[in-house]
């Protein structure tokens, strides 16, 4: 079984990712949510990462002394082809029996919304 992203998109921005450019494409912090499932299914389950470049997380260590790390994607620069691309690939390197095990995977690269469910 495979998962695919179906739709990714920025709960802080009124238009889509593909319209946001931030004023310095060096510098920025973005969450990012996934909408993830298998191929063979319409259905998707939400993943939630951050993504930001070094000198955001500089700058928040200047001004907080830390920066929490978990469900972070790290890039040089704002360039969403290859945001999109990292995550493409670490989605695909996810297979599985079946939905549960590709998810706890994933769940390694975003926050999953049912990652600390328990029936």
């Amino acid at each position: 079984m495979k998962a695919t992203l179906k739709e990714m998109y920025s709960l802080e921005l009124s238009g889509s990712l593909d319209e946001f450019w931030p004023n310095d494409e060096e510098y920025f912090g973005i969450p990012i949510r996934l909408m993830i499932g298998t191929e063979d299914s319409s259905s998707s389950d939400s993943f939630d990462i951050f993504v930001c470049t070094p000198s955001w997380i500089a700058n928040q260590m200047d001004s907080d002394k830390y920066v929490w790390g978990r469900h972070m994607l790290i890039v040089n620069e704002y360039d969403l082809s290859v945001i999109k691309q990292a995550i493409e690939r670490y989605i695909a390197a996810c297979t599985g029996k079946d939905w549960l095990t590709i998810a706890r995977k994933l769940s390694g690269m975003g926050a999953w919304e049912f990652e600390e469910y328990e029936p």
